[in-house]
């Protein structure tokens, strides 16, 4: 929280300077403030200007009549950086009429007096503004702390759906003794190729903690066909198959977004860019884009890891794989930029390959 209330005088007039200086300090005692304060006194709006411009007074106390710039370009050059809230501004003038007045309130002043200054009306004046500078500069401290509490809360529930999410896909692995650390390394390259392709903070922290979800959907599909060591007959990739339906519909309904962007994820990460994938067959951009990104990711770790049914390809076959699916299972713009990001992938791969036997060894 800011601890000082500062204030600048201005006035051509050295007499009239330290006479305001004397009375806001009368007016400052009285105010019984719990701010300390500093004031500032010139007799340049030139050098106050530049001095409002690196280090903003909370009130500004100035004269009308002066060279180099007048009181009402000086105000109209301060609000041009701050409103009448951040930055309270009296006028003190020998300009008595009427038009004078309402010229400087329409530049921006809070507040206008005469000169000769009024000994008594003066400090009420400055009491008044400080009271209000108090108010504002409190509020702002109360924003500021509820502003951080929510991104506190905020960050704290995002952790809590991150934690209950990975635990849900865990549950998969459960029935998949083979699938190890696959939801992890998923997360991960969805995360780096989403990061190269562009997308925002908010869509590439959902991808991370929804793409574990991919596989959901595995939990109805009986045993004897996720720990098949053989290749599957078609009745059992038919039922295989149905696992991105399954999870869909687990997923479905619900209100959460996380949940409704895992929900596409799990439904559609197994189309392909030619249109030839499952459930519906949809093509190229038809295709959802966390899907498009999670599809990538789960098919180079399908590559790398051992399954029942095979052992783990090399890391340099899985990516001349990838690469021989681009503009076919793959969008060429994400899985070109998985290609590029060889090195980072290769750390993911090993960073998160602790299970023995679960990957193979490779260089890059």
């Amino acid at each position: 929280m800011e601890k000082v209330i500062k204030i600048l005088i201005v006035d051509d007039e050295p007499f009239n300077v330290n006479l305001m200086d004397k009375l806001v300090r009368k007016a400052i005692k009285r105010s019984f403030s719990i701010f300390d304060f500093k004031i500032t006194k010139t007799v340049s709006p030139t050098e106050a200007l530049e001095s409002i411009k690196s280090s903003p007074p909370h009130l500004l106390i100035t004269d009308i009549m002066m060279p180099e710039i007048d009181g009402y370009q000086l105000i109209k050059e301060v609000r041009k950086l701050y409103n009448m809230e951040e930055l309270k501004i009296i006028v003190v003038t020998s300009l008595e009429d009427r038009d004078s007045r309402i010229r400087a309130l329409l530049a921006g002043a809070n507040d206008y007096t005469v000169k000769p200054v009024d000994a008594v009306e003066f400090p009420i004046r400055i009491m008044n503004n400080i009271k209000l500078i108090e108010n504002y500069l409190l509020l702002k401290d109360r924003t500021l702390l509820l502003e951080n509490a929510v991104k506190e809360a905020t960050k704290e529930i995002r952790e809590r759906e991150r934690e209950i999410i990975f635990r849900l896909a865990e549950a998969t692995e459960y029935k998949d003794a083979f699938t190890g650390n696959h939801i992890h390394r998923v997360a991960e390259y969805c995360k780096l190729i989403a990061e190269g392709y562009g997308c925002d903070k908010s869509f590439i922290e959902s991808i991370y903690i929804a793409s574990p979800l991919h596989d959901i959907g595995k939990i109805a599909i009986p045993e004897k066909i996720l720990g098949k060591p053989g290749k599957l007959t078609q009745e059992e990739f038919e039922i295989m198959k149905k696992h991105t339906i399954y999870g869909a519909n687990l997923l479905k309904g619900t209100k959460i977004p996380l949940l409704q962007f895992a929900q596409k994820v799990a439904l559609y990460h197994h189309e392909k860019w030619n249109g030839k994938g499952y459930p519906e067959g949809l093509k190229e951009k038809e295709i959802p884009l966390e899907a498009r990104i999670t599809a990538i990711a789960d098919v180079f770790d399908a590559l790398t890891s051992v399954r029942p049914y095979k052992k783990a390809f090399p890391f340099e076959k899985a990516m001349e794989i990838i690469k021989e699916e681009i503009g076919k299972s793959f969008d060429p713009e994400l899985a070109t930029i998985f290609i590029e990001e060889e090195k980072e992938v290769y750390k993911i791969y090993k960073t998160f390959s602790s299970l023995k036997g679960e990957v193979e060894d490779a260089t890059v």
